[in-house]
């Protein structure tokens, strides 16, 4: 163990020279591009309120105005009632989650867009919606008792596209096509030319529209704050808009919280011929022309920032893109007479939110049963069947993910399969040692459905729970016990090797997050994956005596797709167990049969750690993220807009 610990430590500083070596000369990569110290993590400097209070205050004249967001995540959700009523429901998502902590800091008027059905109805023509701790929702008021006291003002202005124009933008160009790209998944549909321009486009000018009327008010501060894929014309657009009403003091940020692949995939979708005579490679220049127009342009990694500069050299041209270096602050970008700052900003957590939320879910398991109550009867059952299958296996592996083929749920499965085969051929499947007669391993899965009108999203659902039920019909101690998903497994019941659950529980995920031995997560690509923070705070706050809780210092097996496995990388830490990203089931079928034999001895290896190994790990990326947390994530950029130069 300790030989292969250090060969180990090897791989990671050969693999952290290799990402040093290039970020630290650009000029092979991406040409006549330089910043040599992009990104590069302070480990131990931390971010406190006081600073953020100090710049938010400079920004917004004393937090008399409000700071621009734009999002297509919300961050609230209007849902109609049986009764006539409508509700509120609280938004989700690393995107809505990460811009929420702004409110602790600063006002916000967040634009967004209705969604379909009984939200869209309600809010018809509506713009402006105040949110309020008391009261009713109304087409004026979205109600949140829990909104925190300590916040500041948030409003909320709605955008109204048709159903035709969501369908173009949401359902044709952002998802499946871009993300598909962003994240290296085969394309499932074919993207059409006019989805981009009376889809994708028109959605994109509403947004412009909506955010340039907001940005033209007294209330607010003149800068604007953009995410994400869905609204990659919105700068460009926004540009425009402003500069015809003769404004030129805005400045913009727009943040990707996705993975930004190589040059070459980008120029590999531009070069197809689809069936309709389309082809992107116009889209793409219209996109990286508009986000050049943005002040700021913020990424998730090193890699993915680097691979944008390099993309927009090989789309834009060499003779169009030169460089201005600045040491310490990213690499600037001069593009038809603008100047656009591109560095990387990795997402993180608030450790005392979570650590927080994680209390919350252990002391509600102990609340009084109430028969009024079915969601905690529910709750209390679901933890009791954990703790009985906690008890009855040696080492506990956790997945919790969206059921999303970028996400690499199914080749972790075909990992864990390898492994329980292992153990049934040299004999240690239904013990972990000779003498303690308890199952050796068990995996606990939250599998959380998304986008399954998307067919490939459908499809890929499928053949997960199918190798998972698979999987259960073949080593469980009885196969008639083992059928579907595990909301009413219960005390008792024989051991099967998963236990899996095919909706979102995010507090039931947390709970098991201080009883777990391995986080594992083996994405092909994924932009961050808050997931492992969130698993590494709780784990170390778990296990850690002080707390009285008797947790489990958990190992991370995460691939070197995550966002959040290159930052660690990024950061020089020796905390993880990277194992490489799967290659494509369906296409690489050799590549993928090695990695999964491959990863299922690397989970043998984690399963084997030490309590003081993993504890020892475990801590060490709970203080990095302690160190680098959301506070350091919104004052980098708000810093970064802060100091552009025009």
């Amino acid at each position: 163990m300790l030989r292969l610990r250090r060969r180990f430590s090897l791989f990671l500083g050969l693999s952290l020279g290799l990402l040093w070596i290039g970020a630290c000369q650009p000029v092979k990569r991406v040409g006549d591009i330089s910043g040599t110290t992009l990104a590069q993590v302070q480990r131990d400097t931390s971010v406190s309120d006081e600073q953020i209070n100090a710049i938010t205050s400079s920004l917004t004249a004393n937090q008399t105005k409000s700071i621009i967001i734009a999002s297509d995540g919300a961050p609230y959700g209007i849902n109609a009632s049986h009764d006539g009523f409508y509700s509120t429901s609280i938004g989700s998502g690393g995107v809505v989650t990460g811009l929420k902590s702004m409110l602790k800091y600063a006002p916000v008027t967040w634009v967004t867009r209705a969604k379909g059905g009984s939200e869209a109805n309600f809010l018809d023509g509506q713009g402006l919606v105040e949110v309020s701790k008391t009261g009713l929702t109304s087409r004026n008021t979205v109600v949140d008792q829990g909104y925190p006291d300590d916040f500041h003002p948030l409003k909320i202005a709605y955008v109204h596209p048709t159903v035709s124009e969501v369908d173009g933008y949401y359902e044709n160009i952002a998802n499946p096509f871009l993300w598909f790209v962003q994240h290296g998944i085969p394309l499932a549909g074919v993207p059409e030319q006019d989805k981009w321009d009376n889809g994708y486009k028109a959605v994109n000018q509403k947004f412009a529209d909506a955010v340039a009327d907001l940005a033209l008010r007294d209330d607010t501060a003149n800068y604007v704050i953009l995410h994400d894929y869905q609204l990659y014309l919105l700068p460009g657009l926004l540009k425009q808009k402003l500069q015809a009403t003769g404004c030129d003091c805005v400045k913009t940020l727009h943040f990707t919280h996705i993975p930004w692949p190589k040059a070459d995939s980008w120029l590999y979708q531009a070069s197809r011929s689809f069936p309709n005579g389309n082809n992107s490679s116009s889209w793409f220049i219209e996109m990286f022309e508009s986000m050049l127009a943005t002040d700021v342009l913020g990424f998730q990694t090193v890699d993915d920032a680097l691979n944008f500069v390099a993309t927009v050299k090989a789309f834009l041209g060499a003779d169009k893109v030169v460089s201005s270096p600045n040491a310490g602050q990213g690499i600037r970008i001069y593009y038809k007479n603008h100047l656009t700052l591109v560095d990387a900003y990795p997402i993180s957590i608030d450790p005392d939110y979570i650590i927080g939320k994680y209390n919350e879910a252990r002391a509600r398991k102990d609340l009084p049963d109430n028969p009024n109550d079915e969601d905690l009867a529910t709750y209390k059952q679901k933890i009791a069947a954990i703790e009985y299958y906690r008890s009855t296996v040696n080492k506990l592996i956790l997945r919790t993910e969206r059921l999303d083929p970028a996400k690499g749920v199914y080749a972790g499965m075909k990992a864990y399969q390898a492994l329980l085969e292992k153990k049934r051929n040299n004999g240690t499947l239904y013990a972990g040692n000779e003498t303690d007669g308890q199952y050796s391993v068990g995996m606990i899965s939250i599998l959380i459905p998304t986008r399954e009108n998307i067919p490939e999203y459908a499809a890929y659902k499928d053949a997960v729970i199918n190798l998972v039920n698979q999987i259960n019909q073949e080593y469980a101690e009885h196969p008639d016990y083992t059928e579907g998903d595990a909301k009413f497994y219960d005390v008792g019941q024989p051991w099967r090797p998963i236990l899996y659950y095919n909706y979102n529980d995010w507090l039931y995920a947390l709970y098991l997050m201080g009883l777990s031995d391995v986080l594992m997560a083996t994405s092909r690509a994924d932009g961050m994956n808050l997931v492992v923070k969130e698993a590494a705070t709780i784990s170390q706050y778990a296990a850690n005596p002080e707390h009285n809780i008797m947790g489990l210092p958990t190992t991370l097996l995460i691939s070197d797709g995550l966002g959040v496995t290159r930052e660690f990388l990024n950061a020089g830490m020796e905390s993880i167990y990277p194992v490489s990203a799967p290659p494509d089931y369906k296409n690489d079928i050799p590549g993928f049969d090695r990695w999964v034999n491959k990863t299922a001895n690397d989970l043998e290896t984690t399963l084997r750690y030490s309590h003081n190994e993993s504890y020892a790990d475990v801590q060490d990326a709970a203080v990095f993220i302690r160190t680098n947390d959301t506070k350091k994530w919104l004052f980098r950029q708000l810093q970064a807009l802060q100091q552009v130069r025009r």
